[in-house]
């Protein structure tokens, strides 16, 4: 590897003077707009390039599984060069990552990206080609997440708005009015909000025998929407406002469609923030759906025995499907379509909407019985795409049909 990475070192340095002088072919690289801060793909695998402000940059790497190192290389086209070279990411939870500060990555600044990867002895860079070949490094251009937004045409069907962004980290309703929008998410520009959502990422089933790898890459936003995309390669994303925005009460809403397909399962949920144990914390499924249903399911989970994780576990759970509940039934229910998914949750008492008809209810509180008593503590907000496992009953990636599988989230919004 001494060998290697002296060799590496020198071609980084003739690529220094051959990208301030000819640039890069056109044809490996990305432009400014939404897919300057995504996923950039090539032979060998992908990256994501994204938390791009006050000259920050992040780039990660999601395998899944360590290597053996995986070192970043960093160059700039405006006339600076080599802005870093061989830096060891550091792997967290299936992915690799790596944020760096250079004063002249402002607007319009040209950045070359690449990770060298080994993989049990075998090196290969990523996204494409080798460090040799300085035409196979990928481009981005440099700008804030406000550069293009206007320009970005709209999700067929998607709603434009201006996202409100309190600095609070925890909102509790104070009445049962809820006619405040203390907090949403209208996912305008082209980044995900780092002050509101931070990624679950790898492998491992996730306690469903779910079959996706989780990795940042899969979530992304343009068009006026959060895309969380499960791909055929068996990668899918999970985001979560844990630890950065928790609600309490209120109306809690997302507008969104998902795709169908078998092994498909969409979800919006929330987590109580009481403990990290389930089911001792709480759950609130929002919006669950499987395969290709024509209905979703809203459902409460618990431990039966009570909060405290000193009580013994005992997983319990109340559930409706749209189709079939005390309230009202919608006879058939598409979740390709764009649907309105709420809650609106009191102390007492937590009601479910699609498209505003109430189709569950719940009671709750210390009253009501052991347990539940979690769902008044407050609770982070989830969106995510799985694929296979338990709930859709598909443990078999070879049985998905309908592959990629798309959840656009227009928005999320809170009122208290």
């Amino acid at each position: 590897m001494k060998h290697f990475t002296s060799v590496v070192t020198a071609l980084l340095c003739a690529f220094t003077f051959f990208s301030c002088s000819t640039g890069l072919s056109t044809a490996d690289t990305l432009s400014s707009g939404s897919t300057a801060r995504t996923v950039i793909s090539g032979t060998g695998g992908s990256i994501t390039v994204n938390g791009m402000t006050n000259c920050n940059l992040t780039v990660s790497y999601a395998p899944g599984s360590q290597k053996n190192y995986a070192r970043l290389y960093v160059s700039e086209g405006n006339g600076t060069g080599l802005v870093l070279a061989n830096q060891d990411m550091t792997y967290v939870s299936g992915t690799y990552s790596y944020t760096l500060n250079h004063a002249t990555f402002t607007s319009g600044a040209i950045v070359y990206v690449c990770v060298l990867v080994n993989d049990g002895g075998t090196e290969s860079c990523l996204p494409q080609g080798v460090l040799s070949d300085t035409t196979s490094w990928s481009q981005i251009t440099y700008g804030d997440t406000s550069d293009n937004s206007s320009s970005d045409t709209l999700i067929d069907g998607a709603t434009s708005g201006t996202s409100v962004t309190g600095t609070a980290s925890v909102y509790t309703a104070s009445d049962m009015t809820w006619d405040t929008l203390v907090w949403s998410d209208e996912f305008e520009g082209s980044s995900l909000k780092t002050s509101n959502w931070c990624y679950d990422t790898g492998a491992g089933g996730w306690g469903n025998s779910e079959l996706e790898i989780y990795t940042a890459g899969n979530a992304t936003v343009h068009g006026g929407v959060l895309d969380i995309t499960a791909k055929s390669d068996l990668t899918s994303a999970r985001i979560k406002s844990k630890g950065l925005k928790t609600f309490k009460y209120g109306r809690i809403e997302a507008r969104m469609k998902c795709s169908n397909g078998t092994g498909s399962w969409p979800a919006f949920w929330m987590l109580g923030t009481s403990s990290d144990s389930w089911p001792y914390q709480g759950e609130i499924d929002i919006m669950e759906h499987a395969n290709s249903d024509t209905y979703t399911y809203q459902t409460c989970h618990w431990n039966g025995s009570g909060s405290d994780t000193s009580t013994a576990y005992s997983h319990a759970s109340w559930g409706q499907t749209t189709n079939n509940n005390y309230w009202n039934k919608i006879s058939s229910l598409d979740v390709s379509g764009w649907h309105t998914y709420a809650i609106e949750w009191t102390s007492t008492l937590i009601s479910f909407y699609v498209d505003d008809t109430k189709v569950m209810a719940m009671t709750i509180g210390s009253s009501a019985g052991a347990g539940l008593d979690a769902f008044n503590s407050p609770f982070y907000i989830i969106f995510n795409f799985a694929m296979g496992g338990q709930f859709p009953a598909v443990y078999t990636s070879s049985s998905f049909t309908n592959l990629p599988w798309h959840m656009y989230v227009d928005y999320v919004r809170v009122y208290q």
